[in-house]
Order: structure tokens, then C-alpha cells, then sequence
């Protein structure tokens, strides 16, 4: 069995979905997959592979688990559509700040940070159903680099604004970090950086109460999924998120399970 196959089979069994993924030899990127929602299709990216490997993972446990990871992006598509949420659009207020360090930050110059917070919320819920099936993340090891570079600039660096900076990206990538934490093929010393960087910014208790919140995401829960954006938003970074409903063609060609005409979306405000 290849490991195409082996991911298809592991997505089928742990989100009931199937879909033939499609393999990108081209694109230079850090991802092992990914599932655009816009044509309901799984690539899988040869060099994002080859990173992982480089990085100390097996190429056949990397693209079993980035396959079957990206079903799940579908499957989880699919309850979204039935629940009447479309995660995938962000409106940010012109007036929206974010809290950092002491200091105020306009929110509309950190959107892409914010659509990687509403996925990788995601994420979580997904590994955490493979890893009942025994199946941990390797590619998670890519991502070690970000966490021992902001570390070490902390030691070197004693810019307000730098700090804050990094307090952000430590702060929206923390969902992300916590299900390496937890579900990622990791070693214990990187476990421990993980936790180390957060309190650095957070303290141990906010550490913990992060980890008890995400670690509360179940998978096709939607409700939940808006709630714990939510929460994590108000808590972590000091916004207000709105869930309002918006007319289904602002999104423009969606598959056809999504079929309402209009659905909630976020505003962060």
C-alpha cells in the first residue's frame, strides 16, 4: 500500500470521506497538504514532503498523516455548511486594536495571523481524532524552528515593540504549538520549549487555561468551534468576535454542499 493510500484509507476511517488527492511536484511550501475549500480537493506537495523529511520525518508517516489531516478539513467543511458557518472569510473593524504587552495595535495588520488562528483551531480537533488511531504528526518537527527563533530573539532582544511582536505570533500560533504539544511526533525537550515560549508571554497559569480550552474542541462541533473562537480571541488577544450572517454569493464558487444563501461569518471588531 502506498502512503497516498494508506492517508486515504486512515481519512476514511476517521471522517467517513473519501477524495483522490492530487500531487503538486512544483509549489515551494512549508505544507505536507492542503485542502482548498473552494474545490473541495486535497494537494499534496512533494517539496513540503521533502522538508519533512529533511526535518527528521518518515516520508510515509508524513504523507499518511498530511491526507488523512486534509479529509478531515473536508469532512469538517461539510458540518460547517450543514451548520450554517462559512470559517473560511475574516472581516476586520477598521477601528479594531489588539492588547499586547501594555501597548495597542491596530488589528487589520495582522489578517493573515488571524485566519491562521480560525484554521489551525481546526487542526487541533483533527490530529486529535488520529491520534486515536495511533497516528502522530511528523511535520510538526517543521515548526520547531519558529519556536527555538522566537526564544532565542527574546534572549537577544529588548525592544518593547519587538516583544510585542513576538507575543503575538507566539499567541496566534498557540493552538497550533498545543496540538503539537499533544498530538505532534515530537521529543520531550521540544515539548518543553513549546510550554517555556508560551509562559514566557502568557505566564503558567494562562498556559494552562489555553490548554484546557483547546484541548476542549471536538471535531464537527460547530457550536463549540464558535464558541471557543470566541473565548480564545477575547482572552488571548482582547477583541470582540461577532459571528453576523452574510449572502452566500460574497463568497464566491463554493461546491455544491454549500447551498444556503446566506451564512455566519466572523467579524473580529
Amino acid at each position: 500500500m502506498t502512503a497516498l493510500e494508506a492517508g486515504a484509507e486512515l481519512g476514511q476511517k476517521a471522517f467517513g470521506i473519501i477524495i483522490q488527492p492530487r500531487i503538486d511536484e512544483e509549489t515551494s511550501t512549508p505544507h505536507a497538504a492542503m485542502y482548498d475549500f473552494r474545490t473541495d480537493g486535497i494537494t499534496v506537495f512533494a517539496n513540503g514532503i521533502e522538508k519533512a523529511v529533511e526535518a527528521g520525518g518518515d516520508a510515509f508517516h508524513v504523507v499518511r498523516h498530511a491526507v488523512a489531516h486534509e479529509l478531515g478539513h473536508a469532512r469538517e467543511a461539510r458540518y460547517f455548511a450543514e451548520c450554517g458557518l462559512f470559517p473560511y472569510r475574516l472581516y476586520i473593524g477598521s477601528r479594531c486594536v489588539i492588547v499586547a504587552e501594555g501597548g495597542r495595535l491596530s488589528a487589520t495588520g495582522f489578517s493573515s495571523l488571524f485566519d491562521g488562528l480560525i484554521n489551525t483551531i481546526q487542526d487541533f480537533a483533527i490530529d486529535k481524532t488520529l491520534s486515536q488511531y495511533g497516528v502522530k504528526d511528523q511535520i510538526a518537527r517543521l515548526d520547531l524552528k519558529r519556536t527555538k527563533d522566537i526564544l532565542n530573539s527574546l534572549g537577544s532582544s529588548s525592544d518593547k515593540l519587538e516583544r510585542i511582536r513576538l507575543r503575538l505570533q507566539t499567541v496566534f500560533n498557540l493552538p497550533l504549538d498545543m496540538s503539537h504539544y499533544r498530538f505532534g511526533d515530537i521529543a520531550e525537550t521540544d515539548k518543553k520549549g513549546i510550554r517555556e515560549l508560551a509562559e514566557k508571554f502568557l505566564g503558567t497559569k494562562k498556559w494552562q487555561e489555553a490548554l484546557d480550552l483547546i484541548s476542549g474542541r471536538r471535531f464537527g462541533d460547530v457550536e463549540g468551534y464558535k464558541r471557543m473562537v470566541a473565548s480564545y480571541m477575547h482572552e488571548f488577544l482582547g477583541v470582540t468576535p461577532i459571528f453576523r450572517k452574510r449572502p452566500r454569493v460574497e463568497f464566491g464558487n463554493l461546491p455544491n454542499f454549500w447551498n444556503n444563501d446566506v451564512y455566519e461569518t466572523l467579524f473580529v471588531e
